[in-house]
Order: structure tokens, then C-alpha cells, then sequence
């Protein structure tokens, strides 16, 4: 998002700058057009260098990058419903296994 203002800033600068350029042309004097180029000239360029410096020394509000390993102990088990001993999960078979008692759930 800064980048997009101090872009759109830039882009009114020089616009803002041309205008202020044209003012000063023989054309624009022959034409009678000097306070219709020059007031919005300034406007732009003021707006513009605004803009930029907004860009520019505003601080974006990023959280912090965090990363999550995977622990390397289960964070549950499961118990068996009768004897309340850890079940061991057969992926062969796809069911739970009680070593205790040596039987499938």
C-alpha cells in the first residue's frame, strides 16, 4: 500500500510540475490561460510531494512472521475405554488396537 502512495505522490508531482511549466510557456500567455494552468499546478505539486512523504515515513502495521513446527510427541492420545491405557492406531486394519489387553476396538 505505501508503494501504491508514494507512486500515485510521484506521478502528482510531475503532473503538478508540468502545469507549473506550462504557465511559464509564451503559448499559455498568448492563450490567457496563465491562472487556470498555474493554480492547479501548485495544488499538485503540493498534494504530490504530500503523498510522498506519507509514503515515506509512515510505518506499515505488518504482524510479525511467527512459524509453527510440528511437535514431535503426539499432542494426544487416545485411551482405551476399558482399561484407560494408550491405544495404537493399526493402519492396516484401520481401527485401534489395546496392547494391554491385546484386542481390536
Amino acid at each position: 500500500m505505501r508503494v501504491g502512495i508514494i507512486l500515485s505522490g510521484t506521478v502528482l508531482t510531475v503532473v503538478g510540475i508540468c502545469f507549473l511549466l506550462l504557465t511559464a510557456t509564451e503559448f499559455v500567455m498568448h492563450w490567457g490561460m496563465q491562472g487556470f494552468v498555474g493554480y492547479p499546478g501548485f495544488f499538485l505539486l503540493f498534494a504530490g510531494i504530500a503523498m510522498v512523504l506519507y509514503g515515506l515515513l509512515t510505518n506499515p502495521k505488518i504482524p510479525p512472521l511467527t512459524t509453527v513446527y510440528p511437535s514431535a510427541t503426539p499432542s494426544a492420545t487416545v485411551p482405551c475405554p476399558s482399561c484407560g491405557k494408550p491405544l495404537i492406531l493399526d493402519a492396516q486394519q484401520n481401527r485401534w488396537y489395546c496392547p494391554n489387553e491385546k484386542k481390536y476396538l
